[in-house]
């Protein structure tokens, strides 16, 4: 199953996506990632069909429903590039700014005018500080979404009211994906990047406090707003950063990176919490984390492709040498 979900799940979607769409990418990984907040119902909706025809039934009809969507759907109606059809990224958008400039309502956006390989791009500080900062949100994620019914016992919140709580998470998640991406249209997404990690900080500081059921309300509210606008963000930021054109190599070298940050998070905060017999000291450490990545997505701006960087020196210099 992990092996078949690596090669055709996140890395697969979010590259056919970024083929498609340049300048209104925001959107468009707003609703392939929004798409994901559907879990929420269709867990419940499998502990339904459990209880009523048993395990072995249910699963064998969710891998047909998944080779519906998943492969036979895909493989006759999906096309991995619109150049593969004639078309171009953006359709008729993409034509009237090349035409006559660049529009204004995406006077704000950057977008690489060079794409970068795989190799100039693990050169690159940028690169390198988007990974630190993923490995650490991913971290802090883990961290406490496992453990957030275990969490809420221990505060002394039932068990339904802790299980709505923490869909709470998910559930805003889900919608404040959908909503970024149209601000993807209007703000610099490394900025939106950075309003997600002091998001995410208040949320963890929330946390900390929390000691009633309207201060877990509001750290799952605080939190899912952030993470959500963060997913959107990373799925943006390395494609605005080093094109579309090596963007599976980029990120095939930079995905275990990822998987290993958020793989540790999760027993990190189970080990604290039984030698501590509290999960605050493991919440402490994730926001210790998230201002560590705050200060990497402040410095990570974009990269100036090494065959512009001579253009860019003497563009410098020209003023200097006008008399």
């Amino acid at each position: 199953m992990g092996l078949g979900m690596s090669i055709g799940g996140m890395l697969t979607m979010m590259t056919i996506t970024n083929n498609w769409f340049i300048m209104k990418r925001s959107i468009a990984v707003s609703v392939t990632m929004g798409s994901m907040g559907l879990s929420i119902v269709l867990g419940p909706f499998l502990m339904s069909m459990i209880s009523r025809v048993g395990w072995r039934r249910s699963y064998l009809m969710i891998a047909c429903i998944t080779f519906v969507l998943g492969v036979v759907i895909p493989g006759l109606l999906l096309k991995n590039k619109p150049e593969d059809i004639g078309q171009v990224p953006d359709g008729p958008v993409s034509q009237k700014i090349e035409k006559s400039g660049l529009d204004e309502r995406y006077k704000n956006l950057y977008k690489t005018p060079v794409d970068f390989t795989a190799k100039e791009a693990l050169r690159t500080r940028s690169l390198w500080l988007l990974t630190i900062y993923g490995m650490l949100l991913f971290f802090c994620i883990n961290a406490l979404m496992p453990h957030t019914i275990a969490f809420l016992f221990d505060l002394g919140i039932s068990r339904n009211t802790a299980a709505v709580a923490s869909g709470v998470i998910m559930a805003v998640m889900s919608l404040s994906s959908l909503g970024i991406g149209f601000l993807g249209l209007r703000f610099k997404m490394r900025s939106l990047a950075v309003a997600s990690a002091l998001i995410g900080i208040l949320g963890f500081a929330t946390i900390l406090i929390a000691r009633s059921l309207p201060m877990v309300i509001a750290y799952c509210v605080i939190l899912g707003i952030g993470f959500g606008i963060n997913g959107i963000a990373m799925g943006n930021l390395v494609p605005d950063y080093f094109g579309r054109s090596e963007f599976p190599k980029i990120m095939g070298y930079t995905t275990p990176l990822f998987t290993i940050g958020s793989s540790l998070g999760a027993p990190i905060a189970g080990f604290i919490r039984d030698r501590t017999g509290s999960y605050i000291p493991a919440f402490e450490v994730c926001l210790a984390m998230l201002f560590i990545g705050l200060l990497c997505i402040s410095f990570a701006a974009p990269p100036v492709h090494p065959s512009l960087k001579e253009k860019v020196a003497a563009e410098k210099l020209e003023p200097e040498l006008v008399p």
